[in-house]
């Protein structure tokens, strides 16, 4: 199974400081996947660091015939972007599978499903087993009905499934796999995460 992970292309390119910040959603993912399937040909394609256009995007997935789909779709800003990839993988091949996570997608999964008839699942919160197990679920080996953290479509319906707990160490978590960017490293550097989510209620302004 080919699974493509994409960071879109932006209108602007977006640069912090003097250095641009690895997609580390993605390549944890990527890395979790790996550590549990390496039977899965897993490609990353990072946009901004490659400063590849959308026609560029559409090569890079015409050249590798990816079966799943995933953008990264952080928040809100990238929301739109993402479905403008899916969009393109579906129009490239209508039985690509597509998925969008993170949260704006999580808060707003059945209402994504409903209006975008080009994603068809989407992993709410924290994605790396979950994904893992929707990739053996359409692999046949189980049942995305059986997959706790996904609202998907099954038979003409909208099916959310339960929360999943969220992961308790994150010291399970393999190192996101950075050799998948390697060839946008110019300086070397590393991100670090002390931390997810937040044990505090927090309000909106």
């Amino acid at each position: 199974m080919k699974i493509m992970f994409v960071e879109p292309p932006k209108d602007l390119w977006f640069v912090m400081g003097e250095y641009l910040p690895p997609p580390l959603g993605i390549l944890n993912l990527a890395a979790y996947l790996r550590a549990h399937d390496d039977s899965l040909q897993i490609e990353i394609v990072d946009c901004q660091a490659g400063k590849i256009s959308w026609d560029g995007l559409r090569a890079r997935m015409e050249a590798f015939h990816p079966d799943i789909v995933a953008p990264s779709s952080l928040s809100t800003c990238n929301a739109f972007r993402g479905l403008r990839t899916i969009d393109m993988a579906k129009t490239i091949d209508s039985s690509t599978t597509t998925i969008l996570g993170g949260q704006h997608y999580t808060v707003l999964a059945k209402e994504s499903l409903e209006a975008y008839p080009e994603l068809d699942i989407v992993v709410r919160r924290e994605g790396e087993q979950t994904l893992l197990e929707v990739v053996r679920a359409l692999k046949g080996q189980g049942s995305l009905l059986d997959v706790k953290g996904i609202t998907f479509r099954h038979n003409d319906r909208i099916i959310t499934t339960g929360d999943r707990p969220l992961l308790d160490n994150l010291d399970e978590l393999p190192f996101p796999a950075y050799d998948l960017v390697s060839q946008y490293m110019k300086e070397y550097h590393f991100t670090l995460m002390a931390g997810r989510d937040t044990p505090y209620a927090l309000f909106e302004a």
